[in-house]
């Protein structure tokens, strides 16, 4: 009888790891703030990396994603306030509606590149903003316009509120779930024709990929994931405002903590979420209000310096060291047998 040889995938020992530290951490880690501070983080990974499919692997700096944010955010607020239905239905209508919405949009933006692409991604974010902005009521349903949607607080699943160690489990499974839908695209023949399209659109297009539709395909999967952490982030902060979940700001962010992180890899966003995140709330602490400006500062000086000296991001500065030490083990373990 053959014996199954059983194949153990050594790349998969880090990220276990990883997910085990980050399921014990609510744990052993019981203050509130910190707790805050690390589903803040687990959010910002999770917007990272829905915006690395078209940003990283496409290539494509779409910096009006946030615009799908919004839309998931909106539409499970909307459902919920109003009554008309479960706020994890409205998870699902704002990622198809936001999945729509990006084919839609998406027609008129790839007809463009480079710098007029990403101005034209952030003139819809802008007037879905001023749409959102200028609308009252809807009917006899309250949008609130800059005010928003606030979100009664029931503390019951069902409505799409939990505690804080709760909150961040629920956001750790959407991170998971991203990660694992982007680990497909990468892996699969659509994640292929991508980097070739973020490589060289022309040269991809010559030899036979629909760039055209690879592009939107990547848009749509990428607006849909943000829509489905963007209902989450408008549930824990308790309110759906224009300002919050449209911003300008918030995108740039976004695409900051992917670049900073190392576009095009799984991992990058998540390294640079956390990392940056981390950064910004130590000078936030020791700074106070002060930090608050200098944070875009900070970004901007970290983002040159990422792009002039390491272009791979923190993910490949980690992994050039891992491979010199490796290296260094390897040949250390060589000249040991050889004098043995």
């Amino acid at each position: 009888m053959m014996k199954r040889e059983m194949k153990f995938n050594k790349g998969m020992i880090v990220p276990a790891l990883l997910l085990l530290v980050a399921i014990v951490f609510p744990q052993v880690v019981t203050q509130k703030y910190i707790l805050q501070v690390g589903t803040t983080m687990l959010f910002f990974a999770c917007f990272a990396s829905a915006w690395n499919i078209i940003g990283g692997y496409a290539g494509q700096f779409a910096l009006g994603n946030g615009l799908y944010l919004g839309v998931g955010a909106y539409a499970a607020g909307i459902c919920y306030v109003g009554g008309f239905c479960s706020p994890w239905i409205g998870m699902l209508i704002g990622m198809v509606a936001s999945a729509l919405l990006s084919a839609v949009i998406s027609r008129p933006c790839f007809r463009l590149s480079g710098t007029y692409f990403s101005l034209s991604t952030v003139a819809f974010l802008y007037i879905g903003l001023y749409t959102v902005s200028s609308i009252q009521y809807v009917g006899d349903f309250k949008l609130g316009a800059t005010m928003g949607l606030l979100l009664p607080y029931s503390g019951r699943w069902q409505d799409m509120q939990f505690s804080k160690p709760m909150w961040f489990y629920v956001v750790l499974a959407c991170l998971v779930v991203i990660l694992i839908v982007s680990a497909w695209v990468k892996n699969h023949r659509m994640g292929y024709y991508l980097m070739a399209i973020g490589s060289d659109q022309d040269a991809s297009a010559t030899t036979g990929i629909n760039v055209v539709m690879y592009k939107t395909y990547a848009q749509m999967i990428s607006a849909a994931l943000m829509a489905m952490a963007g209902s989450l982030y408008g549930f824990y902060l308790l309110t759906v405002m224009p300002t919050k979940v449209l911003s300008y700001t918030l995108s740039l962010e976004i695409m900051m903590y992917c670049v900073i992180g190392g576009k095009g890899t799984l991992w990058g966003p998540v390294m640079g979420a956390m990392t940056m995140g981390f950064i910004s709330e130590f000078m936030r602490t020791r700074m106070g209000a002060s930090a608050a400006s200098l944070g875009t500062v900070f970004y901007g000086l970290a983002l040159i310096l990422v792009v002039r000296f390491a272009p791979g991001g923190i993910y490949g500065l980690v992994k050039m060291l891992a491979d010199k030490i490796g290296d260094k083990l390897k040949k250390s373990k060589t000249k040991v047998e050889e004098e043995a």
